[in-house]
């Protein structure tokens, strides 16, 4: 299976996904004439499939490839949420 260094690293990439994702998915909303809503299906879908290939073939697939999943998933997953937190407390701010 994996070693314990293995599975850090691979909790790792999610937090380093989560980290960029915020800017990534913010520029890819402002490239929609900022609209929130592209981008955040695109995400939830992309995610979706990454989620389903991870759940049935998880001992098929290398180390790497896990990571770059988790990697893209707390890229899009957790862009998606810091993007949705702070348009909600800028649109508050604004009433």
């Amino acid at each position: 299976m994996y070693t314990r260094r293995q599975v850090a690293n691979m909790q790792s990439a999610v937090e380093i996904g989560n980290l960029f994702g915020g800017a990534v998915l913010g520029y890819l909303s402002d490239l929609c004439y900022s609209k929130r809503s592209p981008p955040g299906v695109l995400a939830v879908i992309i995610s979706f499939f990454l989620m389903l290939n991870l759940t049935f073939n998880y001992q098929t697939v290398s180390a790497e490839f896990i990571a770059f999943s988790l990697f893209s998933i707390g890229l899009l997953l957790g862009g998606l949420h810091h993007s949705l937190c702070i348009t909600c407390a800028a649109d508050l701010g604004q009433q």
